[in-house]
Order: structure tokens, then sequence, then C-alpha cells
């Protein structure tokens, strides 16, 4: 509930989840943890929210105009994170060539390579879900059609369109 509001009021403000954090002062995985509803945020974190979004406290809670799970829309998010990451090693590496490298230039490097595997591995797991569930319905229709054709061929071996049902074996008169 506050994750698919956050999420969509984050979107709405063209806001990446890296972009939030920095701005709120955590960690891009915590703003993730928030809209997979893992984790939720301090009473003072969710008033920095708000005033970052523009909204008040009870709107970030509104069970109104509920967010639906958008493919799409996860990947142009996903694309902006990494466009961002990919951006932050430019600005590291653009810093480094123009001067000698120190080992805080060289950590700032790794951080931002760390946040782009981390998103990726992020998107990997949410690709197998989607194909773990995928091949679910899949065999579960399969099922389905079985057990409906063995209904229809039950139904047509054991009756006789004049007679009723057929019966295999002697038929014992009184």
């Amino acid at each position: 509930m506050l994750g698919n509001r956050l999420l969509a009021y984050r979107r709405r403000e063209g806001m990446s989840q890296q972009q939030l954090a920095d701005k709120l002062g955590v960690a891009r995985s915590t703003v993730a943890r928030w809209e997979k509803e893992n984790n939720a945020p301090s009473v003072p974190e969710i008033k920095k929210i708000s005033d970052l979004l523009g909204l008040s406290e009870q709107e970030l809670f509104s069970e109104e105009d509920r967010v639906e799970d958008d493919t799409v829309s996860d990947l142009e998010e996903t694309i902006s994170d990494i466009s961002y990451g990919v951006n932050e090693q430019r600005k590291v590496l653009e810093e480094i060539s123009s001067k000698h490298a120190t080992s805080s230039d060289i950590e700032k490097l790794r951080d931002t390579i760390d946040v782009s595997k981390e998103q990726l591995e992020i998107q990997r797991e949410i690709l197998h879900q989607k194909k773990v569930r995928n091949l679910i319905l899949i065999i579960l229709a399969i099922v389905i059609a079985m057990m409906v054709g063995l209904l229809l061929y039950g139904i047509a071996f054991y009756s006789d369109d004049t007679h009723g049902f057929y019966v295999d074996g002697p038929v014992i008169e009184d």
C-alpha cells in the first residue's frame, strides 16, 4: 500500500530510486525495500518523503488511485536507474582523468558499479519470477485441458445416444 503510493508519486516526479535516496540521505536499496514493502520508512523519513514529493502524509497513505504493476514503466525505470548509474560513473571517470586518482575516487566508482550490479540482479530476479509464474500458468492450463478432454472422452465412451449409458458385460435378467 505505502510502497505502491511511494512508487507512483516518485515516478510522477520523474525521480529514480537513486535520486530519491540521495535526497533522503539513504541507500537506493532502502527505497527499493520501501516500495516492495519489505520495510517501512520511519516517521521522520515519511515527513521528508512527503515534503520532497510535494504531498501530505495523508496522501502518501491514501488508498485511492492504486498503482498497478506496469511492466513497461518498470523497464523504463530500470533504464533510468542504470542511466543514472552510468552518468555517475562517467562523472567519476572524468574527475579521475582530470587529476591523479585517489582511493576515494576509486571507491566512488566501485560504489556506482555495485549499485548497477544490484539493480541488474533485482531485474533478473523479477524476470525469473515472471517466467516461473508463466510456466506454472501454462502447466495449469494444460492440466485443465487434459481433465476436460478426459471428462468429455468418458462421457462419449460410456454413453449411447439411444439407450442412455452403455454397460460392458453380461446383463442379468430376472
